[in-house]
This record gives structure tokens, sequence and C-alpha cells, in this order.
């Protein structure tokens, strides 16, 4: 094998048999140069320096021929361009700290596609410029990959060996983007969109040589993009509870008249991260969870549709079961039409996803950007699901203090009692009642002074706790900023609680009936908002199952 030495921290070579029409001298020095000053800086930077296993100070990268020949004939999309293998680092006789390994080359090595223009191993046809395209890239993943290995070996005291190999590929692919961010002058964390790319010869370079294979990998192997506008029924389970519902996209015109309806105020700091993440990946990834009065048109329809195989079918790591059926050209547009006379839709969850889809189409009009797929699903309207009343659940959203603000136990209860009767009780209180944990044990508590009950917003039994106690007992008056309370939500049950409480963490607990799927449609049709962290919708809805380009 020819080898060809040049200052800096690589040598190349290439191995007798390569295919003619190869990379000339001059071409690998460049290659080599491109390695020194660009991919081996950013990838130490990151990752950290090497060992010098043979005391070259070099990295050795192989072009061979052998690494076209792993990728069979006729292999649809996918090909090695090259690894790296730690067992180059081992000894070829074992030694008090490694095992031997008798193939082992003893150097820093990674192997390397050649070009072959005219396919003489195994069919596979790689131009100078195919090669070109990907051989860097591969070196920043690969490098990152013998990093690992190597200070997991020699450098750092104690680490384990080998890493994680979902970590390990992770890590790498990282390495190629780190290396895009050097070569494109742009940095981690700014908001990158197709023109910024496109803005530079540069930038387009760099996103050709370290990005798009990666690009082109999520989308040949994750995404699939629907030929025709479509509308999915989706349905969750948790347990034995179901509920299904319909995934489209909705107008933001009609989010913004009202007809999509909110009930909680957002935050601006929240709405500008979800905005410059829905521009810069030109898409929304994650659903508006809508609520509609049920309509038995639509349901049913729905529940038809789930008679069929479905497209998805899996049950996520936290237990919820998510199941989507796609709805063809027919029954997409009878299910537009049975959602025509249904008067409003209230927004359950994802009230920055809405505002942030809101500022992202400002943002896109005032620009002049086209629609995305050439239908009329672009940036004008938000990826959600809509779920019928009466299938939809909340759960109760707990609360637990960690003082009592200065009070002392017997003042603190004299206080309750002053607002409250307090009466031994479980701790899930009915409607109308709240159940507080307090020297070890459960009591109910209901107001002296009984809520209007024709006040949607007032008559809450989250309302009577935070007015009638936790203010004016507690000193708690701004339940988002003050740090002594805290938010038990979901099926997490009193257990935790009670926990809080003997534990020290807490000094007392509150457990909450549910607010209802009536009362929050009661207080969005109020044009009301309501109180902070009164609602805890579950199952939850997962982000990148849908994606909506926009």
């Amino acid at each position: 094998m020819p080898a060809h030495h040049t200052a800096g921290k690589r040598a190349y070579g290439g191995s007798f048999g390569n295919p003619a029409g190869g990379f000339s001298t001059a071409e690998y020095e460049s290659i080599a140069a491109t390695f020194d000053t660009l991919v081996y800086p950013a990838d130490v930077e990151n990752f950290g320096e090497p060992d010098d296993l043979d005391e070259n100070g070099r990295i050795l990268l192989f072009y061979t021929r052998e690494v076209n020949a792993l990728t069979a004939g006729g292999s649809p999309g996918g090909f090695i361009a090259g690894f790296f293998f730690a067992r180059d680092l081992f000894p070829k006789v074992g030694n008090s700290k490694l095992a031997g390994c008798p193939g082992s080359n003893e150097t820093e090595i990674m192997y390397l596609m050649v070009p072959d223009p005219t396919g003489s191993i195994n069919g596979n046809q790689r131009d100078k410029n195919f090669v070109l395209r990907r051989t860097l890239s591969t070196m920043a993943h690969e490098v990152e990959h013998l990093i690992n290995s190597s200070r997991r070996l020699f450098v750092n005291a104690n680490a384990k060996y080998p890493e994680k190999v979902w970590l390990d590929e992770g890590l790498a692919h990282i390495a190629e983007e780190l290396v895009f961010f050097r070569a494109s002058g742009l940095t981690v964390n700014q908001n990158i969109g197709a023109s910024t790319v496109r803005a530079t010869q540069a930038r387009i370079d760099a996103f050709n040589q370290f990005q798009a294979e990666n690009f082109a990998r999520l989308k040949s192997t994750s995404l699939v993009v629907e030929p025709l506008p479509t509308v999915y029924v989706y349905r969750l389970g948790m347990g034995a509870h179901r509920q299904t519902g319909l995934a489209a996209c909705f107008s933001i015109d009609e989010y913004d008249r009202d007809v999509i309806k909110k009930h909680e105020r957002t935050r601006r700091d929240k709405e500008d991260d979800r905005t410059r993440h829905m521009i810069a990946l030109g898409a929304q990834t994650g659903p508006v969870f809508l609520v509609y009065r049920a309509s038995a048109d639509v349901d049913d329809r729905a529940a038809r549709a789930t008679e069929t195989e479905p497209l998805i079918d899996f049950t996520a790591p936290d237990g919820v079961r998510h199941t989507l059926w796609a709805a063809g050209r027919a029954d997409r547009d009878a299910f537009v039409s049975a959602f025509r006379p249904i008067p409003a839709l209230y927004i359950a969850d994802g009230h920055h996803r809405a505002a942030s889809a809101a500022r992202a189409r400002d943002e896109l009009r005032r620009r002049g950007a086209g629609t995305s797929l050439g239908d009329e699903a672009d940036y004008h309207t938000m990826l959600a699901v809509a779920f019928p009343h009466d299938q939809v659940r909340i759960l109760p959203y707990n609360r637990s203090v960690s003082d009592l603000g200065g009070l002392s136990a017997e003042r603190f209860l004299q206080a309750v009692a002053e607002r409250f009767t307090v009466e031994p009780g479980l701790a899930t209180p009915a409607r109308g009642a709240i159940a507080m944990y307090f020297d070890r044990r459960w009591q109910t508590l209901r107001p002296r002074a009984r809520p209007d009950p024709t006040n949607a917003i007032g008559s809450l039994d989250v309302s009577v706790l935070q007015d009638g106690l936790l203010a004016p007992v507690l000193n708690i008056t701004d339940i988002r900023t003050d740090a002594r309370i805290d938010f038990v939500g979901g099926a997490r049950g009193t257990g935790v609680l009670e926990q809080a409480v003997e534990s020290g963490r807490a000094a007392v607990a509150f457990s909450l009936f549910p607010v209802s799927v009536a009362d929050l449609m009661a207080v969005s049709d109020a044009g009301a908002i309501m109180p902070p962290k009164s609602t805890w919708f579950e199952p939850k809805l997962r982000d990148g199952l849908l994606i909506h380009v926009i």
C-alpha cells in the first residue's frame, strides 16, 4: 500500500487494486488538508483528544475497495461509506491491561470508500463527486468513534468500555452537525431555515457535505409524505380508557376569530421558542389537543374507520397506546363536511403551540413565503387532534406547600377552620370539597361561604382553594411564581402527596376533584381564563408522530 504522509494529523493511503478513475495525489492532499483544518479540530474540541497509540502523531485515512465491497449490488439507497474498527486500538498480543487481538493494526486508522465510476465492485457506480460529498462527513462521524474508544481505553481513568452503542452513534451524528456549523459559519441555537443555508455558496456546500445525508436518512427511513391531503383517526389508550379523535390541519384564521377557543394565557418567551422552532424546521411537529361537543356524525365515521387495519399502532414507554388510521379521499371529505356544523372547538392542551403557529404564519406571510406542498394546508393551518368532549378525561391537578408561611400548626388549623368546615375524610374528594393532608391524616374541607354557581371560574374547587386558603392563609398569591408550592398532576395518585408531607418536603398537601370538560368549555365560552395549573389531560398526544410541513 503506497502511503503519502504530510504535515498534520493525518496520513492517507490507497490500497493496490482500487478501481480506475480514483482520486489523484492532489485530491488526496486536498481531502487530508480539510481533515486537518476542519474535521479533526471540530471533533477534538467537542469530544477530546484521542491517545496516540503508535506515537506517530497521525491518523491513517485508508481508502480501499474493501469498503465498497461491503455494499451488496443493487442495495436500495443504503451503502457503507467508511468505518472505524476499535480492534485496531488493541495490542496484537494481550498484556496486563488489554486482551490481545491478532488482527489489530495497532494504530489509529479509519477505512473509507473509494471512487468506482464504472461500478466494477458489485456493480455499484460511485464517481468522484459521489464519494467527495460523503467522505468528510464520514470522517467526522468515524473520528468521534475513534476518540470515544481511545479515551475510554487509554485516557479516562475508570471509564467503562465500550460506550453504549446508541449513545456512541448519536454522538457521531452530532459530530457531523458540529462540523457543519464550523464549515458554514453558523452556530448552535441559531435559527436556520432554507433561506439561511442558501444565502452563500459556502453554506450550501457545507450542508451538502455534512447535513444532506442525515436529512435524507431521516426522510427515507422515518418520514412519509402523503401524496394527497389526508386526515387521520387517532386513538389514545391508557389502561381501560380510550378516546378517538380526528387529526388534521385546522384554520389559524378561525383561531384568530375565536372559533377555536382558548382558556389559558401564554408566555411570550415560550411562544418565541416554539415560533423559531417551527420556522427553522419549516414544520409543526407537535399537535394541539382540541375538544368539540360530541357529534354523532363525526363519531360514527371515526368508529367505522377504526374497524379497518391501522396505519400505525404502538405502545409508548409511558404505557400509552397510539393507533392511527388514514382516511382516504372520500372519507376525508366526509369528515370535513361532518365538522362544518360544529360551532366551536376548544383548546384543551397546547395553547403555546397554537399561539406559536399563528406567529409563524404571520412571519412567513411577511416574508412572502409560498405554499409548502402545493395544497391549502400550509402555514395558514395548524396541526391538531380534535376529540369529542364525552371521551376526554381531565385528571386531578393537586398541590403541596413546603411550609405554613410562619404559622404554627395550631394557628394554621384555626385559620382554615375559620374559612372551611373541617371533618375527617378521604384522599379523593367529591366535587365541591377539598381534601387536605396534614398531621398524618386526610380531612375534608368545605367552604363556609358557598361560591356562586353561576360564576364559571369562582365556583371551581381550584379557585375556592386558592382564594379561600392558599392566598389568605398561606400567603401564596401567585402559584405560577411562588417556589413554596408544588403540583402533582395526572395519575400519580394521592400517595405522592402523603409521601411529600411525611418526608418533610411539604408541610401540607391538597387533593382536588378534577375540573370537568364542561367546566373548561363554559369558561372558554365566557371568554375567560382558567386558573393556572387547573387542568391535567391524560393520556397525551405524541410529538413527531404526525408532522405538518408549512
